[in-house]
C-alpha cells in the first residue's frame, strides 16, 4: 500500500470468553460487562461485549505491517472512534485505505465492520 486508493483488509476472528478475561486482566479492562456473562446478560448490553481495545489491537498490528515496524514505532499516530460493540462470537473485518501520500508520510483510513455490516470502529493513522 503506497498510493492513494490502495486498500487491503484483514479479518479479526471471533474471541472466546477466556481470551476476553485474560485481556481484561492484563489491560485492566475487566469490567463485568466483559467478564461476567450472567451479569452482562442482565445489563443494558444484554450479553458480554468485547473490549474495544481488544478489537483495536489487531488493527495496530496491521498498521505496523503496513508502515513497517520501525516507521510505525517511531512516529505512527492513530485516531479512532468506537461506534458500537462486538460480542465474543462476532468476526470483524477491517478495511484499510490509503487517503493521502505526501512528503510527511502516508495517511491510512480504516473501518471495522461486523458480518451484518454494522460499523464497530473507524479511524485514521499516519506515519
Amino acid at each position: 500500500m503506497k498510493n492513494v486508493g490502495d486498500h487491503c483488509s484483514i479479518v479479526i476472528a471471533a474471541v472466546a470468553q477466556e481470551q476476553i478475561n485474560r485481556f481484561g486482566e492484563v489491560h485492566g479492562t475487566d469490567g463485568r460487562t466483559h467478564t461476567d456473562p450472567e451479569f452482562a446478560e442482565n445489563s443494558v448490553f444484554k450479553g458480554v461485549i468485547v473490549q474495544g481495545t481488544l478489537v483495536l489491537a489487531p488493527v495496530l498490528d496491521a498498521l505496523k505491517r503496513i508502515y513497517g515496524a520501525k516507521r510505525w514505532s517511531e512516529g505512527g499516530v492513530i485516531e479512532t472512534r468506537f461506534t458500537s460493540f462486538t460480542r465474543p462470537q462476532d468476526e470483524v473485518k477491517v478495511t484499510f485505505t490509503v487517503e493521502e501520500v505526501d512528503e510527511s508520510g502516508m495517511k491510512v483510513a480504516y473501518v471495522c465492520t461486523k458480518a451484518d455490516g454494522g460499523m464497530v470502529q473507524a479511524g485514521a493513522a499516519k506515519a
